[in-house]
Parts: C-alpha cells; sequence; structure tokens
C-alpha cells in the first residue's frame, strides 16, 4: 500500500499538496476468512449480498439502488450499520455468494475463487465477513495536466498526484491515468530538457566570468599586470600553479 514517502518528499521541497483529507475507502476488505484481502468489485454486478447481524438486507431500500453501486455508497451504508450496532463482532457485516453462478465465479471473481478453494469451503453457504478500509489517495501532490509541479523538473503521477479525482475516484480511473499523464510527463520533461541543459550553460558562463575577475584582480594586487589591462577585458592568464577555466 501507499506509505507516504513521495507526498512526504515533495512537501519537504516546498511543494503543495492537495485535497490530503479525501481518502477513498474500499467497502469490502475481507474480515473472514482471512484477513486484508480485497474482495472483487466483480461480486456484485454478479449478485451478492449484503446482511447485517440481524439478516437483514440493508442495502436493499436505498434509494440509490442495491448493493451494486458505487463504492463511497456501499462504504457509508456498511459503515453506518457497524456504527449502529448491527455488525457482526462490532467491525464487519455478511458477505453472501449465494446467488451467483459457479461458472461465472470463477470466471470473473478467480480470487476469490482461489480463496474459498484454499480454505475449502463452499462459497454458496459460507458467511463472509467484510468492512471498509482505508485504500486510496485522492489527495498528494499538486500537478498540471502533464504531470508537472511547481519544482522545475520535478512530475507526479498515479496515486502521489492530487486534485485530478476531487472528493471520489471511479474504479478504473488509476491505470489510466498512469498510462496518459505519465506519457504526457515523460514527453513533456523530454521537451523540457534542452532548456534545462541552456540554463545550465549560462549559469556555468557566468561562473566562468565571476573566476576570471577574480583571477584578474589577484594578479593586479600581485602586481602582476597594469590596471589598465584589467579595465579594458585583455586577457588575464592566472598565476602561475593555477587552474585554468574548464578544468
Amino acid at each position: 500500500g501507499i506509505t507516504g514517502d513521495g507526498m512526504a518528499m515533495a512537501l519537504r521541497a516546498g511543494v503543495e499538496l492537495v485535497d490530503m483529507e479525501f481518502v477513498q475507502y474500499y467497502p469490502v476488505v475481507l474480515r473472514w476468512p482471512v484477513t486484508r484481502l480485497l474482495a472483487s468489485p466483480t461480486l456484485f454486478p454478479l449478485g451478492a449480498r449484503l446482511y447485517n447481524a440481524r439478516g437483514e438486507r440493508f442495502m436493499a431500500s436505498l434509494p440509490q439502488g442495491a448493493e451494486n453501486v458505487t463504492r463511497d455508497i456501499r462504504s457509508r451504508a456498511i459503515f453506518q450499520e457497524i456504527a449502529a450496532g448491527r455488525g457482526l463482532h462490532h467491525d464487519a457485516v455478511i458477505m453472501s455468494l449465494a446467488d451467483i453462478d459457479e461458472a461465472a465465479f470463477r470466471r470473473y471473481a478467480p480470487d476469490m475463487a482461489h480463496i474459498v478453494d484454499a480454505q475449502q469451503l463452499d462459497y454458496r453457504t459460507a458467511q463472509f465477513l467484510v468492512r471498509p478500509e482505508a485504500h486510496f489517495f485522492c489527495g498528494g501532490v499538486r500537478t498540471g495536466a502533464r504531470g508537472a509541479t511547481a519544482l522545475a523538473g520535478l512530475y507526479a503521477v498515479g496515486e502521489v498526484a492530487g486534485g485530478g479525482d476531487g472528493a471520489n475516484r471511479p474504479a478504473p480511473n488509476p491505470l489510466p491515468e498512469c498510462c496518459v499523464v505519465g506519457k504526457r510527463a515523460g514527453v513533456d520533461g523530454q521537451a523540457r530538457q534542452p532548456l534545462v541543459e541552456r540554463v545550465e550553460a549560462v549559469q556555468r558562463i557566468g561562473q566562468g566570468r565571476r573566476r576570471r575577475s577574480q583571477l584578474a584582480g589577484e594578479l593586479i594586487e600581485r602586481g602582476g599586470l597594469g590596471r589598465e589591462l584589467f579595465l579594458w577585458g585583455a586577457p588575464c592568464p592566472p598565476p602561475p600553479g593555477d587552474v585554468t577555466e574548464g578544468s
């Protein structure tokens, strides 16, 4: 999972973070028969159902629809059931897969099929315990459409970047975000590289001029050259044993 290292590095470099209060919760993280694994989102279009400790299908009466809704609606409904004391063990609800055809189950939810096979369970009768858990940071480093930040040469793409999704994120967004913005960032960075090189070259020239002025001043102090040569820009060779520019 995300550790926040990229955001911390950007913040230490003075780059702005945005929307850090927007954290998306995944609604059905398994509590039993295994823990901390995500139940496949394809289960709900196939017919997965959610029940509280009383055996009530609590999402059936929601105006937005039953279980096959967006993650934020499902997460909120489950959380409200648990907060109201209608969860199992005070932290989960029951997910039933009894109405799902086995061929569809194994084709569209192979991760869950692997779990039930490993645990030697009948998925039709098992009562899977699930609950919402923190899943995705919608906030992060402020970027433009090409992934560029306010710090020259620094780009941010993916979950470390913020501002693209607002307070919620549709499930399929991360892959196109990484592919599209990642490509844009690469192209933009490559296009900016010659400019960076030119800026560095100008900086080197400025450093060279300052060094020549310093050497000329030292020569004048030593009496090696007349002051008029320095003022008129005549070549000022360095003292014996010193280095020339570019060494």
